[in-house]
């Protein structure tokens, strides 16, 4: 069976372009210098997984003709993670069929307090499943199992939260960490494909909390845990593609559109 992972957005929390924004990334020609929001689509030849659902979720379904999604997994409750939670509603309408959206319980509380009158699970009334968010918890460390796929969602350090990466075979996605705990870093220690999201070094100083690893700290990171290859993501417009040239040769970048096959 073979899996593939199809990275429909690589950008942090504004995008790449930021609007507004003068900078020699924001203008670039390149155009794995323009990142949507941080999005993957885990897809088998019978099952397709949306990871993460942000706010450009609406231009990535018509971009990547995402049609159909079997469920939908969120690794945190920030913004740029589930706000495309909306336009997803409106796709399970469209469907008339309740598509599960699964998360940890922490990111549940998040999502719930966000969308509270969506909830399938706290509805009173007859509304079916289709006009509501299907919402699923899973613990660290315990297999999910969509159709065909089998993920293990694994814990990653975010500043002062604990949010989820998922393991896939030997490709591990861990978009926002500043660190792994030793119980991650066992499950992830020489994987094939792991994904860190990471800012520059000169802009991670200047940051008040530090949620994201540098640059220079990720390859640390995965060199130390006997990664294979080691791709960035959730990337800024502090960093341009054209650094993957003074990168080391098993390290490259994410960019919207490109497709890996893990299995």
């Amino acid at each position: 069976m073979s899996i593939r992972v199809k990275v429909l957005g690589s950008g942090a929390s504004m995008g790449v372009p930021i609007l507004g924004c003068n900078c020699q990334v924001c203008h670039s020609k390149d155009p794995r210098d323009k990142r949507l929001r941080s999005s993957l689509l885990i897809s088998s030849g019978s099952t397709r997984l949306l990871v993460d659902c942000g706010p450009d979720f609406r231009a990535q379904f018509f971009r990547f003709n995402l049609h159909p999604i079997d469920a939908v997994l969120i690794t945190h409750g920030h913004s740029d993670h589930f706000l495309g939670l909306e336009d997803l509603r409106g796709y399970i309408y469209s469907q008339k069929k309740a598509i599960p959206v699964l998360a940890h319980d922490t990111t549940i509380f998040e999502i719930s307090s966000t969308f509270h009158f969506k909830i399938s699970n706290f509805e009173t009334s007859n509304r079916p499943l289709w006009d509501t968010l299907d919402l699923k918890s899973f613990e660290f460390f315990e297999d999910i199992t969509v159709g065909n796929i089998t993920l293990t969602p694994i814990p990653l350090v975010h500043g002062k939260m604990i949010v989820t990466g998922f393991k896939v075979g030997n490709f591990c996605y861990c978009c926002d960490a500043n660190a792994l705990p030793e119980e991650t870093k066992n499950v992830v220690r020489g994987c094939e494909v792991l994904v860190l999201g990471v800012l520059s070094k000169e802009v991670w100083l200047n940051v008040f909390e530090k949620k994201h690893f540098f640059l220079e700290q990720a390859i640390e990171e995965a060199s130390a845990l006997n990664v294979k290859k080691l791709y960035l993501s959730h990337l800024g417009h502090d960093i341009s593609y054209s650094i993957k040239a003074r990168l080391p040769s098993w390290v490259d970048l994410f960019y919207d559109g490109l497709e890996l096959v893990i299995a």
